[in-house]
């Protein structure tokens, strides 16, 4: 059931708008800003899949590097797929030293993965220098993303560099799924210990209500006001508020031809939950 004419500003895989959030991004923007004065910390982004966790963080991202701090960022996959140190190793192939920089360190290079003994503690050494090394020439910014895929020694490396930021204009950002974590995941007894050691501060990410999914809906489409609050209470109602799948089932309406634009402006057809 297709309708002639071109969509609206359409949200594609992967693309949220930014809505709602604005407390925790103003503990992450205060965290940068005690960074930047050499207060350094640890911030622990948590939520389950879709609920914005890259999205707040990239906003954090774009603020830092307005303000010329260096970012670096890295992820870990699955398990299967995911090395020691993995993404701590992604982090730092992201880094392009200028003349005055620090060269990257072997301890972060993707050669260097043997994680056992005294060479674990000179890694940890090594990676710390260099972190703080970075940090006295600007404000810095990493970003470890997805740790419920974390390998241990990943984890352990963030438990070491962060208990020694404090002094130091360094802001780490990790994120990750507590729906993933039993009493057996590594990174269940090494979140507390975070907190404690590091004075951790904890961002989980609730879904959104539903004036965020009503702004969200008024970002993307112009909408009579009658259609618009049946689009909201339908996208409530069918994604409890996760804001990537109301992205998903916008554009599920869209392909069939149940939300478009006409004439200049966003239609609504009659639907049902089954739509």
């Amino acid at each position: 059931m297709g309708h002639p004419g071109s969509m609206g500003r359409v949200l594609h895989s992967g693309e949220q708008a930014f809505v709602g959030r604005q407390q925790e991004l103003e503990l992450l923007r205060s965290g940068l800003d005690r960074a930047a004065d050499g207060n350094g910390g640890l911030y622990l982004v948590s939520g389950e899949a879709g609920i914005g966790k890259t999205s707040l963080v990239q906003e954090l991202i774009l603020e830092a590097h307005k303000s010329g701090a260096l970012t670096l960022a890295g992820a870990a996959f699955d398990l299967s797929s995911t090395p020691p140190y993995g993404p701590w190793l992604e982090l730092a192939s992201h880094y392009r030293p200028s003349e005055d920089d620090p060269e990257l360190p072997e301890s972060l290079d993707r050669k260097a993965t043997s994680p056992s003994g005294q060479i674990q503690d000179e890694r940890f050494d090594e990676a710390l220098g260099f972190v703080i090394n970075l940090a006295e020439r600007r404000p810095l910014v990493l970003v470890l993303e997805d740790l419920h895929w974390s390998d241990e020694y990943s984890l352990d490396l963030l438990r070491f560099i962060a208990r020694h930021i404090a002094r130091h204009r360094v802001l780490i950002i990790a994120t990750y799924r507590d729906e993933e974590l039993n009493r057996e995941h590594p990174l269940y007894f090494r979140i507390p210990v975070l907190v404690r050691e590091s004075f951790a501060v904890r961002l989980e990410l609730s879904p959104l209500e539903r004036s965020e999914i009503s702004q969200l809906v008024h970002t993307c489409y112009e909408l009579p006001q009658e259609s618009h609050d049946r689009l909201v209470t339908y996208l409530l109602q069918m994604t409890d508020g996760n804001p990537l799948f109301t992205v998903e089932l916008t554009r599920t309406l869209e392909r069939e031809g149940v939300l478009y634009q006409l004439d200049g402006a966003s239609k609504l057809d009659a639907f049902t939950n089954e739509a």
